[in-house]
């Protein structure tokens, strides 16, 4: 099982390392910090699409 894994594109897989962008996850959920040659103050981004999966119901 993978669960720091990021799922990308072949163009935005090559992006991401010819760019220096860093990839971290945070709930499962992936957060991008681009290079200071892209943004100065390295805010990280979320990819507003992906949506987690709700948690599964508890048992009781």
């Amino acid at each position: 099982m993978v669960s720091n894994g990021a799922l990308l594109c072949s163009h935005h897989h090559h992006l991401i390392h010819k760019e220096q962008w860093t990839i971290h996850t945070r709930n499962g959920v992936p957060w991008f910090t681009p290079p200071r040659h892209i943004d100065p103050t390295q805010k990280t981004q979320q990819n507003h699409y992906f949506k987690p999966p709700p948690p599964p119901p508890k048992r009781e």
